[in-house]
């Protein structure tokens, strides 16, 4: 048997007396009730904040957990379980539907598979003995970029990958897809005149860099390649051209340029089978984005090259401020140091030259 008591606020309650709660009433245990007692017992004034405390929290913790109750589905071709979060106030609700249409999921999905499946197929591969599996992915994050809300930008996930010995590997990974960087190099001229790169020429070569805000470095003024997301297509030529002009002010064309780590991995082959991309990874322990580096060679003038000198550039509508750098390419290992598409381009444009391949 229980017993309700009436909060001030009300002057009437539907309680039925054989139901277990009230929405109006707080509900006592009959237990805590004199046998003797005919009519509830009035609450007192200073227990009436804590009261109302508690309900509150009560009440929000139910309406969290039924906006949080996550969802779980089949992966088409692989059937691996996926849990996705349901929407709350700090992670967007992601569908199946785009989950499975998100590029980088995709390639992540598919390349993790392939290296799995390795295991078996190669007797001296490391944990051949006892190989790893995908049991299950949990989507832990989403944020989307821009004004359209279905546009995805990263998504986080945590992938159970466990062996025959109940052994597990860290699965944490931030989803974000490619970039693609571009080194620039500027040869003037001794009679300044501008035009297009001609092989063998002897001049001294500069490298352009763009400086900008980086949020996530702490950075105002961080260093670097000139870089940009790839687009809708998986292009690496036709995302670097378009970055090139919003970045730099340059107009390229796609066959001007060398596709530096693709000559790398085109003689070295892709990943020893695991479907890698011909590309950098900037942070492997963590996330998936690869960037496919790519080369502009270009003769200017020492006037276009001057001008080029703190030219301020960037999509200022989508919050790009950038200023444009020229320093020599000799030294861009440490006036770039930090970043790692620019130690990445230079070793990699200094090996090419030195076997001949540029």
């Amino acid at each position: 048997m229980t017993s309700c008591v009436i909060w001030p606020e009300h002057s009437a309650c539907s309680h039925d007396p054989h139901t277990a709660t009230c929405p109006t009433k707080a509900t006592i245990p009959s237990s805590t009730l004199s046998l003797k007692q005919t009519a509830p017992r009035p609450v007192s004034h200073s227990m009436l904040p804590r009261a109302r405390t508690l309900l509150t929290s009560a009440l929000n913790h139910l309406s969290t957990t039924a906006r949080t109750m996550s969802t779980t589905f089949t992966h088409p071709d692989s059937q691996i379980p996926i849990t996705l979060p349901s929407e709350t106030e700090t992670s967007p609700t992601l569908t199946q539907q785009e989950l499975l249409a998100f590029p980088a999921f995709k390639t992540w999905h598919a390349t993790l598979l392939r290296s799995l499946a390795l295991q078996h197929t190669i007797p001296t591969h490391p944990f051949h003995a006892s190989p790893y599996a995908l049991k299950s992915i949990a989507i832990t994050g989403v944020d989307r970029f821009g004004h359209n809300p279905s546009r995805l930008g990263f998504v986080k996930l945590r992938a159970d990958v466990r062996n025959t010995a109940d052994e597990t590997l860290p699965g944490v990974a931030l989803l974000r897809g490619g970039s693609v960087g571009m080194l620039v190099v500027l040869t003037v001229r001794g009679g300044g005149g501008a035009g297009m790169f001609r092989k063998g020429a002897r001049d001294e070569e500069y490298a352009l860099l763009t400086v900008q805000a980086r949020v996530a470095a702490g950075s105002m003024a961080f260093a670097e390649l000139p870089a940009g997301m790839l687009d809708a297509a998986g292009s690496f030529a036709g995302a670097a051209a378009a970055e090139m002009e919003e970045e730099c002010g340059l107009r390229v064309r796609e066959e001007e340029m060398v596709d530096l780590t693709g000559l790398v991995w085109e003689a070295e082959g892709e990943g020893e089978g695991e479907g890698l991309q011909r590309a950098v990874y900037t942070s492997p322990g963590g996330q998936d984005e690869f960037v496919p580096l790519m080369l502009v060679r270009r003769d200017v003038s020492k006037e276009d090259m001057e001008a080029m000198k703190g030219k301020l550039t960037g999509l200022r509508d989508e919050g790009e401020k950038i200023t444009l750098k020229v320093v020599r390419l000799a030294d861009v290992w440490k006036e770039a140091g930090r970043d790692a598409k620019a130690l990445s381009a230079i070793a990699i444009y200094e090996g090419l030259k030195r076997e001949g391949r540029l």
